[in-house]
């Protein structure tokens, strides 16, 4: 059997407003390096990907270039437009891939702002693709989630149930395009996984175990912990 061709999408759409910068937050530096290096570095560690895309606000599409293009190891790596949110970013990056790969080819999907991802959590979507064609990485939630209608609590969601998506998200391409192109322009998913389960009801979503130092820099807060554990593994 063939070797699958896996390639993988990096969504650069932040603005850095609620990290409270003045500049996207792809673009902070942190142990050393831009967020948008250290996602990119991590991704490309894992070995296995055919093909990078980063997807940027048209903007700063220069700037992401001349930091992508400042180490070899990531010199040449493309760098697109994003639409103005994310699903119609990610929908860009589909048919980006759409036009080069084969429809069977796995497209990962995947934050920029999720600058820890590991090499285990690739494996185990990777591996998932085996017996899905779509697959999330998500943990379960520790907290007890509530629904509140204007101010008052209305129920209480079984916790067991409840699980905090990640990404990187993964998908044959036929069947990511096939979402996006029966959503169309109406797209409002905030994830690719819930774009599939909204659009493509019928196709099984797997769910894979994140990782707990995966998490997504939105925060003040966050930055101070994504540059505590990336510190930390330049010292490993």
């Amino acid at each position: 059997m063939a070797e699958p061709q896996r390639v993988c999408a990096i969504l650069a759409g932040g603005t850095g407003t609620r990290v409270g910068a003045e500049q996207p937050k792809q673009f902070i530096e942190i142990a050393g390096a831009t967020v948008i290096e250290h996602t990119v570095q991590a991704l490309l560690d894992w070995g296995r990907f055919d093909q990078l895309l980063v997807v940027m606000p048209e903007a700063h599409l220069d700037r992401a270039r001349e930091v992508l293009d400042g180490d070899e190891r990531r010199r040449g790596i493309p760098v697109i437009a994003g639409g103005d949110t994310r699903c119609a970013s990610s929908a860009l990056a589909v048919l980006w891939f759409a036009e080069r790969y084969e429809l069977e080819a796995r497209v990962f999907l995947h934050d920029a702002a999720r600058p820890m991802v590991g090499a285990a959590l690739l494996d185990r979507i990777d591996a998932a693709l085996d017996r899905r064609r779509a697959v999330t990485a998500a943990l379960p939630s520790t907290d007890t989630i509530v629904r509140v209608d204007h101010g008052l609590l209305q129920q209480v969601e079984p916790r067991d149930e409840l699980w905090r998506v990640q990404t990187p998200q993964a998908f044959a391409l036929e069947v990511i395009g096939r979402a996006h192109r029966k959503a169309r322009a109406g797209c409002a998913a905030t994830d690719d996984a819930g774009l599939v389960r909204a659009m493509l009801p019928h196709e099984p979503i797997a769910v894979v175990p994140g990782e707990p130092d995966n998490l997504k820099i939105t925060t003040p807060a966050d930055l101070e912990v994504a540059e505590r554990l990336l510190s930390r593994s330049a010292r490993q």
